[in-house]
């Protein structure tokens, strides 16, 4: 306000027209302190008007945690994703194990009263729904052959242009031309593509058992230039080996790194053109039934 503006002015004026060191400390000094002292106000002040303390006075908080709960629970119960299933569970369970008071009940509709043993069913319920879900391999996005992509890369270029001379994004750019046209016209039974930490890759999985995961190519954006080496596994080994960070997965004494080099066509048509044993073809085919 103007008036405690005015009260402040002589403590900014003596700061600036006394000019010794020792004048100037205590001026300063001065000053803090009484900030200090109207920031103490101001988080009293706040406290006593926080949504904590308004639910506190206005509601039954009781009531208000079995809904939330009731929430927690219903969002989970609608979502195939075991991330949001994970995030809530803890929450959802740690309320279950509480001292709360659980002779509260609310009527969601005429005929529906949440109890807290009807929590503990349907908590008991996403649990066996995610174990079920943990025999899925997440990660991945299977896409049929002839398939409209599932993941689409978004044309606009949202990151940083990357500090490369013309000539090295046109010779990327032939090389991610080139590795769509190899791998869209090779023989493989599915792709799949990233989401989440294995987003921009896809996997090409074989009838012969084997997968090559390379860094999918977009034309409308500059970043997906970049990636310069494929990675060979077999399919027995994807879901275990997917799991890992590029510079573990390119250590791997099971994964055969190929540099996007002269020769890198050959050695890809090489891993395609191999026959496989009877349980690579059956390791492939179990692999695709697990990421359905």
């Amino acid at each position: 306000t103007e008036e405690e503006y005015n009260k402040e002015t002589p403590y900014f004026y003596a700061s600036g027209l006394k000019r010794g060191l020792n004048n100037f400390i205590k001026t300063q000094t001065e000053l803090y302190k009484r900030f200090v002292h109207r920031r103490e106000e101001y988080k009293k002040a706040t406290l006593t008007k926080s949504a904590n303390h308004y639910l506190k006075d206005n509601f039954d908080m009781g009531k208000l945690t079995l809904l939330v709960i009731h929430k927690c629970l219903e969002k989970c119960e609608n979502s195939d994703d075991n991330y949001t299933i994970r995030r809530y569970l803890p929450l959802i369970c740690k309320y279950i194990m509480s001292d709360s008071d659980f002779s509260k009940t609310i009527a969601i509709d005429k005929s529906h009263k949440l109890t807290i043993e009807d929590m503990i069913n349907r908590y008991t319920n996403l649990k066996n729904k995610l174990e079920k879900n943990n025999n899925i391999i997440v990660g991945w996005q299977l896409a049929p052959r002839g398939k409209e992509k599932l993941i689409k890369t978004p044309a606009k270029e949202n990151y940083r242009r990357m500090k490369m001379s013309n000539s090295e994004i046109a010779e990327l750019r032939q090389i991610g031309e080139e590795k769509n046209e190899v791998y869209e016209n090779s023989n493989y039974l599915v792709k799949a593509y990233g989401i989440s930490e294995n987003k921009g890759y896809v996997a090409y999985i074989y009838p012969n058992g084997e997968v090559i995961l390379d860094r999918e190519y977009n034309p409308d954006k500059l970043s997906t230039v970049s990636g310069a080496a494929a990675f060979h596994m077999k399919a027995i080994d994807f879901e275990e080996l997917s799991k890992l960070d590029k510079i573990s997965l390119k250590k791997h004494p099971r994964v055969e790194r190929i540099v996007h080099s002269k020769h890198w066509k050959e050695r890809v048509q090489s891993i395609i053109d191999k026959k496989g044993t009877t349980e690579d073809r059956e390791s492939a085919k179990a692999l695709i039934k697990r990421l359905k």
